[in-house]
């Protein structure tokens, strides 16, 4: 019997649970064989359950220790999640975490994908809803043909994700925002960010603030920041007077 080496293939593609969901090789011939007893090259070519044109793969196979392992020449597919936490669920089975492996190498067949954060804080949704499922095919043979789902971009090779707040954590975010904004009405509070005072301590203004007269104005969307762990931050602009 020919093994996977579990190096080669990303332990979620050795889930017989997750493999069983997935559509998967129905019928296989192979096509050409060469090489030596200790290393062989295989061509293979299958059919997907439900699809009528034919894939081919290119196999190698190693002797470890007596036993024929196949040495997959497919690298898979990148994932970015640019410093954000997440992974991917495939076929509902339990999450990859990016953190741990940002490449992923399945077994022969199509996938259903989810990009999910067990933290429930972030989503790839631009709504901020739950994030789609999307459907991608192993052995991944042309990167930049693949449609990435919504709140993501393919850029060579690499699938990158732009996660957004969750809509029910972006309220809660906005109403700390409001909190801050509330208790700096006169830009020098104790809960003022640090560059308010700093940046009119350099104006050449009269050092009396109305502070009444103070107006702050959100400038953009609050969006995450890199950080360790998870930060918000949003532009405001702010306009007062001088006495």
């Amino acid at each position: 019997m020919l093994l996977s080496d579990r190096e080669d293939v990303s332990p979620a593609a050795l889930d017989n649970d997750v493999y069983s969901e997935a559509v998967r090789p129905v019928e296989a011939r192979i096509t050409s064989v060469g090489g030596s007893d200790s290393e062989a090259v295989v061509d293979v070519e299958y059919r997907l359950a439900g699809e009528s044109a034919p894939r081919e793969i290119r196999l190698r196979t190693k002797t470890f220790d007596g036993e024929a392992k196949i040495v997959w020449t497919n690298s898979g597919l990148a994932f970015s999640r640019q410093g954000y936490p997440g992974g991917l669920v495939i076929e509902a089975g339990n999450p990859v975490d990016l953190e741990q492996d940002e490449r992923l190498v399945l077994l022969p067949g199509i996938y259903d994908i989810e990009y999910t954060d067990e933290q429930r804080i972030i989503t790839i949704d631009p709504s901020g809803g739950e994030a789609e499922l999307f459907e991608l095919e192993f052995p991944v043979v042309a990167p930049e043909s693949i449609v990435a789902p919504a709140g993501a971009e393919m850029s060579m090779g690499t699938m990158r994700f732009n996660p957004v707040f969750l809509t029910d954590v972006a309220v809660e975010v906005q109403a700390r925002f409001d909190e801050l904004i509330a208790s700096c009405s006169g830009l020098f509070g104790d809960g003022c960010p640090s560059v308010m005072p700093d940046q009119v301590a350099k104006r050449d203004a009269p050092t009396a603030l109305d502070a009444a007269s103070v107006v702050w104005e959100r400038a953009g969307p609050i969006a995450l920041a890199k950080a360790d762990g998870l930060r918000a931050v949003a532009d405001y602009t702010v306009s007062f007077s001088w006495w």
